[in-house]
């Protein structure tokens, strides 16, 4: 590697990152989890695999962390060749090298792998440890989905989706407009008012990007 190349590369590592997308759980939810469960089943992997072969009937088994892990992994094993080298399944092998020091994943390693990824995230640092230090992430833009809930963790600003507000379809999503921002929604004044407090209410959550889902739609359809 040439030295001006090797030095852009060192240059890069050290430049703070702002994560402008993700989906991700908050700390406490990971001590229960395991390797599979949150590096393959909560991750877009899983549509890779499904790609290469993999049924997603089995979804449920080989999230269920009462079966052994290596079990599970069996499950999948078949089609992780046909999978491995796409970038998810990278993020999967690459993880697993750089975080908890297993060089492969396969069926001789996925046990001490597991192992070592369930004692890694039942310490309360682990998380900001990965983030922070060795992603070099400032802060993660965060999309609620799943019944995640708002939190005052420092690693995470937050995305609202607005698409009840930019097109309301049903009384429900009034009703559930008024209920957030407190005003009850009789007339088309009401609703802007609705719309302006619920933007209110987002901001003091640390809501800093509103995002209208409904927009994948619409350019599909034209």
């Amino acid at each position: 590697m040439g030295a001006i190349k090797q030095e852009l590369l060192e240059e890069l590592r050290g430049l703070p990152v702002i994560d402008a997308h993700e989906h991700l759980a908050e700390p406490a939810a990971l001590p229960t989890a395991d390797f599979l469960s949150t590096g393959v089943g909560l991750s877009y992997f899983g549509q890779d695999l499904a790609v290469a072969g993999w049924h997603w009937d089995r979804y449920e088994e080989v999230m269920d962390s009462s079966i052994p892990v290596l079990d599970r992994w069996r499950i999948l094993e078949p089609y992780w060749q046909n999978a491995r080298n796409t970038g998810y399944g990278q993020c999967v092998e690459r993880s697993a090298r750089e975080l908890y020091g297993v060089d492969r994943v396969d069926s001789g390693t996925i046990e001490e792998l597991n192992r070592r990824f369930v004692e890694a995230n039942s310490r309360p640092d682990h998380y900001r440890e990965v983030l922070k230090d060795h992603c070099k992430i400032e802060y993660s833009v965060n999309d609620k989905i799943n019944g995640m809930e708002y939190t005052d963790n420092p690693l995470f600003v937050y995305v609202e989706r607005v698409d009840s507000l930019v097109e309301p379809r049903s009384q429900q999503d009034l009703g559930n407009i008024g209920a957030v921002s407190g005003v009850p929604i009789n007339s088309l004044g009401d609703f802007e008012e609705a719309c302006i407090a619920t933007q209110a209410c987002s901001r003091a959550m640390r809501v800093c990007f509103c995002r209208f889902t409904q927009g994948f739609r619409l350019a599909r359809e034209w």
